[in-house]
């Protein structure tokens, strides 16, 4: 166990812990102290945020994909940046996650002709592999794509491509940015749904933080049961402050996932997760 502290700053204790997965931590917090917990499972991370005082929390639970818990990316004057290390947080709230072996690239378009690119290799919290691009001050519009494929069992490959517009700003601003996030209902442990079964899917859109407000006024959801090279139409249902869907799994194999969101601001994304969650007894 470590401990860092600096003058007039607070005091932050390390406890590596190891546990087989799937498996089992009970720990005990001391009330009234601040907590912020990173899973690592090889080279994939997850962290929380600064963490209330729930009673239990369930990790790496599908579906993997990209997450605005922070910030990702801005505009400050002309300059813009977004970081590549939010594209792999499980399906909790609050949770950023980045696959160090994951590769792939940024793509920052401006009315359609490449501005820039930025690969997506070694990603960490620490190193994000960030785009950075010094635009015109004039409104434009921008899409900004973002790849990344790794190994394992799920979420092989994760794909953004988030189309918005941009202007000069006086002061920095969060990018109107969109992750659509899923909470498939009734997996196992090792995040598979029974063979032939139905999938309830809670489905909500985090927004950059920092971004200009605006309601999402549409999202559509597809399918695919051979890694994504057909795609059928899932319909969703208002529920809350976010939306549902009833998925059908296929005998054997996995479910991918493409969705599409757009807000009344005029911002969109569409983001597809091959082998969202797999499928077995």
């Amino acid at each position: 166990m470590g401990v860092q502290a600096s003058e007039g700053a607070p005091a932050w204790a390390t406890v590596p812990v190891s546990v087989p997965l799937p498996g089992t931590l009970t720990h005990h917090r001391t009330p009234g102290l601040r907590w912020m917990s990173l899973v690592r499972s090889g080279t994939w991370e997850i962290t929380s945020e600064i963490a209330p005082q729930a009673p239990r929390e369930v990790w790496n639970d599908a579906v993997a994909g990209p997450s605005f818990a922070t910030s990702a990316g801005g505009r400050t004057g002309d300059e813009l940046f977004f970081s590549a290390a939010r594209l792999f947080a499980d399906a909790a709230a609050g949770r950023t996650g980045m696959d160090k072996a994951a590769t792939g690239e940024l793509v920052l378009a401006r009315e359609g002709t490449v501005v820039t690119r930025a690969p997506v290799a070694e990603c960490t919290f620490e190193e994000g592999c960030t785009l950075v691009a010094t635009l015109p001050p004039e409104p434009a519009a921008y899409t900004l794509t973002a790849t990344a494929k790794r190994t394992g069992a799920l979420s092989t490959a994760v794909e953004s491509v988030w189309s918005f517009r941009s202007q000069h700003t006086d002061e920095g601003k969060g990018l109107p940015l969109m992750a659509v996030r899923f909470a498939p209902a009734g997996l196992d442990a090792a995040n598979r749904a029974r063979p032939g079964s139905v999938t309830r899917v809670p489905i909500r859109v985090e927004r950059d933080p920092g971004a200009p407000e605006s309601a999402v006024r549409e999202l559509a959801l597809e399918a695919s049961t051979d890694d994504g090279v057909t795609w059928r139409a899932v319909p969703v249902v208002r529920a809350g402050d976010g939306w549902t869907a009833l998925v059908t799994n296929p005998r054997a194999g996995h479910v991918s996932l493409r969705a599409r969101a757009g807000d009344h601001a005029g911002a969109s994304v569409v983001q597809t997760i091959t082998r969202a969650w797999a499928i077995g007894s």
